[in-house]
């Protein structure tokens, strides 16, 4: 039996490749950014930096806002490197998955 979120989510916690943040942000932007730029990863919106779920209001609306972000908020355009999910936890918290490619034009 999975006894928390992190291992519910397949993840065991913060690495270079995962990170969690509670809400959309300009850290979280960096986060995405960073991912693309090095070898990719997963950014879980909703979720406390120790895994602890918080969830997310509406996932429609964050979802709309980080491709926003990743086809008008940096250069070149990293739209075709997201992918966003919703993760509905056995809680019933929404999360965001959020999972960048790495980027070919990195710095």
């Amino acid at each position: 039996m999975r006894t928390n979120t992190a291992e519910y989510l397949g993840v065991r916690s913060e690495s270079a490749r995962i990170e969690f943040e509670e809400t959309w942000s300009e850290v979280a932007e960096k986060a995405l950014v960073a991912f693309a730029n090095t070898y990719g990863g997963t950014l879980y919106l909703g979720m406390k930096n120790n895994a602890e779920p918080v969830g997310v209001e509406d996932f429609e609306r964050t979802a709309r806002t980080v491709l926003a972000f990743a086809r008008h908020g940096v250069e070149p355009d990293m739209s075709r490197l997201v992918r966003v999910d919703p993760r509905t936890l056995p809680d019933g918290k929404e999360v965001v998955e959020i999972r960048v490619l790495p980027g070919d034009d990195r710095p």
